[in-house]
């Protein structure tokens, strides 16, 4: 592509725009992508419980996306950092037991730090 010299700086200007908003773009899906697939990580990971209850808390994990931004959270917000670092369990005043810490969250939140980079990356190969 020849270029005269005064349409130069407008031509390089528009390349730019259109590298960023392929970057973008792929930034927003490869958010996503790793954010649907740390939901079901931790739906699957999450402790299960018993009784009537079973299940319940590993089913509350969800994604949506916040100005721009994709946020895993799960509906039992109260319940997350019990089970991740363990809680004392108090009776009438008095610490009558520990219950162990379960980390789930954790690993996950690991992955999506080296995962999201990674998918990033080769998007934006793709793209250029």
């Amino acid at each position: 592509m020849v270029v005269p010299i005064d349409k130069l700086a407008s031509e390089v200007q528009s390349m730019l725009q259109q590298f960023e908003h392929g970057v973008v773009t792929a930034l927003d899906e490869a958010s996503e992508e790793v954010a649907e697939e740390a939901v079901k990580k931790l739906k699957s990971s999450s402790p299960v419980g018993s009784g009537a209850w079973k299940g319940h808390y590993a089913r509350q994990w969800r994604v949506k996306k916040v100005e721009g931004k994709f946020v895993v959270y799960n509906n039992k917000y109260q319940l997350t950092h019990l089970l991740e670092h363990g809680h004392d369990v108090v009776s009438h005043g008095r610490v009558v037991g520990h219950v162990a810490a379960k980390p789930h969250i954790k690993p996950v939140e690991e992955w999506v730090q080296e995962e999201l980079p990674r998918k990033l990356e080769e998007m934006i190969q793709r793209e250029v």
